[in-house]
């Protein structure tokens, strides 16, 4: 049986605050008493189309890690397109079993991976606003990474018998390259467009360097600055640079609409700052910059990429 990361509630009132949950959100919600003890059991895999029954182990118990994992059944109740099949699961034990033939240790390489100029990866919500199986597949990847470094360190003198392989890191979503902005911004990175080798902080711009697109393949940097949060009454969270940018002979405040689902599954923390004017956090984003119409013909600064469309262009984290 494998863990999920996501799961979906049943729980009409908590679906309202949580169309995905984590464990740790939904052990949350029982010391809030949102959920009882006897409601541990009131989940179903997060993939879309797919109601396998998940059950949220160790909820009560505050002092250990929650974690959803199917009940005690002996049939697969996921759908056959999910990851948690027992096809995919299969497939994965295979393509372990095959990766344990060598020893992969890390090259010291960061590759860029970037398609049309921006990264292929991203956070997503589906149309029902649930977790997709493809959304997943980036943490799953990461996983079985620790998991195959668990194995290889339990297993060091089989291994040292083995082949020994490079394995490259390969910065495929904005959330990757955040956190290794973040961590150590003059790390080293590949990029493939330019053919070489620069720091991750040439990657990264402040909001203000922004512009429209000038070109049909534009490599787009990654673009940063502080920021705050407002909820409106419409459903979506408003987030808005802290600083203006002069632009076209005006000032502008460089703003864009989230859902409340993206926030609340991925980013929860903004929830505590969207009615805190002053409390700000970090903001990335992925997009050029692009020049819209209001209903009173004046134009307004947006962003080239809108709704479900940027959800996978922007990051949030907390500022230190």
């Amino acid at each position: 049986m494998a863990q999920h990361k996501f799961a979906v509630p049943t729980k009409k009132s908590l679906k309202k605050s949580f169309p995905t949950i984590t464990p740790e959100q939904a052990q949350k919600c029982y010391i809030q008493k949102k959920l009882t003890d006897k409601e541990n059991k009131l989940f179903i895999c997060a993939t879309k189309n797919c109601f396998a029954p998940l059950t949220c182990q160790n909820m009560t118990s505050i002092d250990k890690t929650a974690f959803f994992i199917e009940g005690k059944r002996t049939k697969n109740l996921h759908i056959d397109n999910c990851q948690y099949s027992d096809k995919n699961l299969q497939k994965n034990k295979i393509t372990q079993n095959k990766e344990q033939e060598s020893v992969y240790e890390s090259s010291g390489k960061i590759i860029l991976d970037t398609k049309n100029g921006k990264f292929p990866k991203g956070l997503t919500l589906s149309d029902e606003n649930l977790l997709t199986s493809s959304s997943l597949s980036e943490e799953n990847d990461q996983k079985n990474e620790k998991e195959s470094n668990s194995m290889k360190n339990s297993y060091t003198s089989e291994k040292e018998k083995l082949p020994v392989k490079p394995r490259n890191k390969h910065l495929s979503s904005i959330g990757n390259a955040v956190d290794l902005y973040e961590n150590n911004p003059n790390a080293i990175i590949h990029e493939g467009f330019l053919g070489q080798n620069i720091p991750i902080n040439r990657y990264f711009l402040p909001i203000k360097l922004n512009h429209l697109p000038d070109r049909y393949y534009d490599r787009i940097p990654i673009y940063y600055g502080t920021g705050f949060a407002f909820f409106s009454k419409s459903g979506y969270y408003k987030i808005s640079f802290s600083e203006a940018v002069f632009f076209q002979d005006k000032y502008y405040q460089p703003h864009f609409f989230v859902a409340q689902n993206f926030i609340n599954t991925y980013f929860p923390f903004i929830y505590d700052h969207h009615s805190k004017k002053s409390k700000y956090f970090n903001i990335y984003i992925q997009s050029r910059f692009w020049i819209g119409q209001t209903k009173t013909n004046e134009n307004v600064l947006r962003f080239q990429n809108r709704g479900k469309e940027l959800i996978p262009f922007v990051y949030f984290t907390r500022r230190n």
